[in-house]
């Protein structure tokens, strides 16, 4: 009776669990079954799961935000007698969160087995393999439970323990503390891929239903695209250089939201994750980042070269002297020129700006962020210096204008100082009125002086 209930219990357990969650082994002569579940672990909701290091709380370490656990592999034996007069007996039980089969939780999962049968005194495979998927979670998130995994006060969360002596050393020689948080993580993060890929999903963007498999779901908001669809919403956008429309989820619900940039947002990890099979679009990325870096640096400038032109912020690594302020290296064509002439560096020679009246015009009726934004590009000193040449060559031509005469013929400006107004320009040899500035004849000078009706007439020595 014994044999025939085992066999239909068996038959039974390979319908309802797959092959690579069910194994059974018959022993003929042994006259005994070995059954080894190895099935997932569900949580049904995002757990916090905390890693305790060597019998200390865990709560000093931040929690592990899971969905889905490594299994808890389960091996029994079937007596004879089972599953009438006998339970069924544990040969192995191993999972990354029971460090020792001998330890306090191996032995409470034990207890809770042999519990399930001595219930019900029958076929308990079935309880026994949904129990190792999901009823010690729910026994242990259960409020006050008596379960290991749990703190025994409050139901927040799961506990594991784990221990620094089985742990090799780093590079550096500190012990890792936290190798099964780690191996948590990536099981977590595999189930988690593959169950989204076995599901379907409608993408916003072309209005069909396609599998998980050809998708991609943004992690800050959830929404959910096809791959080809994206892609071509990232081409569009990064080839126009808007990398603020880029790092935008493209869904409706997103694009009308004010906090566009919280909720509705694309990590730039992410979107480098989904364009390493298209290097171009990941250069461009790179390159709109750089861009955006820079132009919120207020040292950056554009370098000189007309084929160039890429913004080169300050290098952070030169001093903070006078004579380093100026200095910029494109990290492009690696060209080094000064940041207020923008032409090649020429330290320690000072700008050869150009003194137009213009710049200093704008400088000196300039609101205080123009000015600062003028200083920041040409130089505070710069300007200054400009402005002292300027009003001195101001005053000098001033000055020129009132007290001397420009030579007709070579421009060379001439200053009386006694005498007549007929002038020989020492440079030139050229004859001319100091009055007027017109030319006299070399034969005949001061005809000019002598003719009546001339505006000079009779003005000779004036």
């Amino acid at each position: 009776e014994c044999a025939a209930l085992q066999d239909d219990e068996l038959v039974a357990l390979e319908a309802i669990y797959p092959p690579e969650q069910l194994r059974i082994v018959r022993k003929s002569g042994e006259r005994q079954t070995e059954v080894t579940f190895n099935v997932p672990v569900s949580l049904h909701k995002e757990t916090d799961v905390y890693i305790q290091v060597d019998g200390k709380p865990g709560e000093d370490l931040p929690p592990l935000r899971l969905l889905h656990l490594p299994p808890l592999a389960l091996t029994v034996s079937l007596p004879p007698l089972y599953p009438l007069q006998e339970p069924p007996r544990i040969v192995r039980l191993a999972a990354p969160w029971i460090s020792d089969v001998s330890s306090s939780r191996a032995q409470w999962v034990r207890q809770r087995l042999l519990e399930q049968w001595q219930e019900v005194q029958g076929e308990v495979l079935w309880t026994y393999g949904e129990w190792a998927r999901e009823g010690w979670v729910d026994e242990t998130l259960r409020s006050r439970s008596n379960s290991p995994f749990s703190n025994g006060k409050t139901s927040k969360g799961l506990y594991f323990q784990h221990s620094n002596h089985n742990t090799a050393p780093s590079k550096t020689g500190t012990p890792l503390t936290r190798p099964l948080g780690d191996t948590l993580s990536a099981y977590d993060r595999l189930a988690r891929q593959s169950a989204f890929g076995k599901e379907r999903f409608l993408c916003s963007i072309c209005l069909e239903a396609k599998r998980g498999e050809a998708c991609t779901r943004i992690e800050a908001c959830g929404h959910v695209f096809c791959r080809e669809c994206l892609l071509d919403y990232l081409t569009l956008h990064l080839t126009e250089g808007s990398l603020r429309l880029a790092l935008s989820c493209p869904d409706a619900s997103c694009v009308s939201s004010k906090a566009l940039l919280k909720a509705g947002s694309i990590s730039v990890s992410e979107l480098s994750d989904f364009l390493k099979e298209t290097p171009s679009l990941l250069t461009r990325l790179r390159f709109l980042e750089e861009k955006e870096a820079a132009e919120a640096d207020p040292t950056a400038v554009p370098c000189p070269r007309p084929d160039c032109q890429t913004l080169t912020p300050k290098d952070a690594s030169n001093d903070n002297s006078s004579r380093w302020e100026a200095f910029r290296q494109c990290r492009t064509c690696s060209y080094s020129f000064c940041v207020w002439c923008r032409k090649t560096w020429h330290a320690p020679s000072p700008c050869s700006l150009p003194s137009t009246s213009s710049l200093l015009d704008k400088y000196a009726a300039a609101t205080p962020e123009v000015r600062r934004a003028l200083e920041a590009r040409y130089g505070r000193k710069n300007l200054l210096r400009l402005k002292a040449q300027y009003e001195e060559e101001k005053a000098n031509q001033e000055w020129l204008k009132g007290k001397t005469q420009a030579c007709p013929h070579c421009s060379s400006r001439i200053e009386k100082s006694l005498g007549c107004n007929h002038m020989t320009c020492q440079h030139c040899q050229s004859h001319f009125c100091y009055l007027c500035g017109s030319r006299l004849n070399a034969a005949h000078p001061y005809q000019h002086f002598n003719t009546p009706g001339s505006p000079c007439f009779n003005r000779l020595f004036d």
